[in-house]
């Protein structure tokens, strides 16, 4: 189970979808106080704790979990729009796991929640498999039978460990098996630090507004996203969801996409997703 700690409705939800969509169990919470109430009944497998929120600062509630020993390894990632170092650090010295700026990619915070899993899972592991050895070494049992236990303690751990984390076609730092600098999707190839967008090889020309919607599709490439976020994200007009400007933006972006088009695909009632084939 993870919980989420964010007063932002649309952020909220969003990011319990995203999370249910690969497999997770998450739970939302607006306010510090039902998530104590919560905490109380269950401590999950991971937080996502925003910093600025009502009740009580997201710092706080940190420190707090630290000092409980019913808490002080639940793995935490800090979800802020605040992104100076200081806060970076001040968020990491009170013990968070890790730490993503807003706005975020939700590719980008589902590998994080990914990576900060595994090494959850992995310390785990360590522990009881340093817990099984010192068991075994100061016990009367043949070597033989010593090696035996910890083989298969070590794979009953491994395989623990393997069944807490879902998307195992991801490599091993979290992230999709794509280049640091460019999204690269068939045709389609989109290089973020420098703008620019290429369809088998010839560039294609985005207006600032259209680069950024296709830019925020792919960064969550297989989530639905809803009218009223990328309204909100793009235009701010989140509340406005019968407003055209979006699907004006869409087709035009189709239109210089040429075979890549089809891989934008239109969720009726609900909004986008980009789902190359």
């Amino acid at each position: 189970m993870i919980y989420i700690l964010e007063d932002d409705d649309s952020i909220r939800k969003l990011v319990t979808y995203a999370l249910e969509s690969q497999g997770y169990r998450a739970a939302g919470f607006a306010v510090p106080s039902a998530f104590y109430e919560e905490l109380e009944k269950r401590v999950p497998s991971l937080l996502l704790l925003d910093i600025m929120l009502p009740e009580e600062d997201g710092i706080s509630i940190l420190r707090k979990l630290r000092a409980n020993p019913r808490t002080a390894d639940l793995p935490v990632i800090m979800l802020t729009a605040k992104s100076t170092e200081y806060d970076h650090v001040e968020g990491l010295d009170a013990g968070a796991d890790d730490y993503v700026a807003k706005p975020f990619g939700m590719m980008e915070l589902l590998a994080r929640v990914r990576a900060v899993l595994r090494r959850a899972a992995d310390a785990s592991v360590s522990k009881k498999t340093a817990g099984i050895k010192a068991d075994v070494k100061n016990s009367d049992y043949p070597a033989g039978m010593k090696a035996g236990a910890e083989g298969s303690a070590g794979a009953a751990a491994s395989a623990e460990s393997n069944a807490l984390l879902p998307g195992s076609s991801h490599n091993s730092s979290g992230l999709p098996a794509r280049g640091h600098d460019v999204l690269e999707f068939g045709i389609l190839r989109i290089y973020p630090k420098r703008y620019e967008v290429f369809v088998e090889d010839e560039e294609i020309s985005l207006t600032n507004k259209e680069y950024q919607l296709l830019l925020l599709l792919v960064e969550n490439e297989g989530l639905v996203m809803t009218r009223e976020i990328l309204l909100d994200r793009i235009w701010d007009l989140g509340s406005e969801p019968e407003n055209r400007t979006l699907d004006v933006h869409i087709r035009k972006i189709r239109s210089k996409l040429g075979d890549a088009a089809v891989w934008i695909e239109t969720i009726r009632g609900v909004g986008y997703r980009f789902r190359p084939v």
